[in-house]
C-alpha cells in the first residue's frame, strides 16, 4: 500500500484485514485519485472564500485609486528602487487603508460577538471568536 500510494492509509489497511479482503490496487488508486481531487477542490474553495472575505470594500479600493491617481507617477532611482519620499508616501498610503479596512471588519465581529455573549449563545460565541481569530490573520 505504501509503496503504491506513497501512504500507509492506517484505516483502509484496517477495513481489509477485518473483512479479510485481497486489496484491488487500480480500484484503491481510483478511490485516491478521486479523495486527493476532492481535497484539492476543497482547498480552492476555502482559498476563494479567504480572498473573497479579505477583499476591501469597493468604497476604499476607489478611494485608494483616486488618491494614488492624486499622487501620480511614481520616481525611481537609477537602481531600479523607488525614491525615498515615494516609497514612503505609498507605504502610508496603503497602511491608512489597510488599517481602516481591518477596522470594519472588526466592527462586524464585534457586534457578532457582543450579540452572541449577550443571548448566552456559547455555540455561536466560539464560531464568532474563531471567525474573528482567522481575519485577524489574514
Amino acid at each position: 500500500m505504501e509503496l503504491t500510494f506513497g501512504s500507509a492509509m492506517p484505516h483502509m489497511m484496517q477495513v481489509f484485514k477485518h473483512h479479510n479482503i485481497e486489496p484491488n490496487c487500480a480500484e484503491l488508486q481510483q478511490h485516491a485519485d478521486k479523495c486527493k481531487h476532492d481535497k484539492l477542490e476543497e482547498v480552492k474553495e476555502m482559498q476563494k472564500a479567504t480572498m473573497m472575505r479579505c477583499k476591501p470594500s469597493d468604497e476604499i479600493l476607489n478611494a485608494m485609486q483616486e488618491e494614488a491617481k492624486a499622487f501620480g507617477k511614481v520616481k525611481y532611482e537609477r537602481d531600479g528602487t523607488m525614491k525615498w519620499e515615494d516609497f514612503k508616501t505609498c507605504s502610508m498610503m496603503s497602511h491608512r487603508y489597510v488599517i481602516s479596512g481591518a477596522k470594519e471588519g472588526l466592527k462586524k465581529y464585534k457586534g457578532c460577538r457582543r450579540a452572541a455573549m449577550a443571548a448566552s449563545d456559547i455555540k455561536q460565541w466560539d464560531t464568532v471568536q474563531a471567525e474573528l481569530a482567522r481575519f485577524s490573520n489574514q
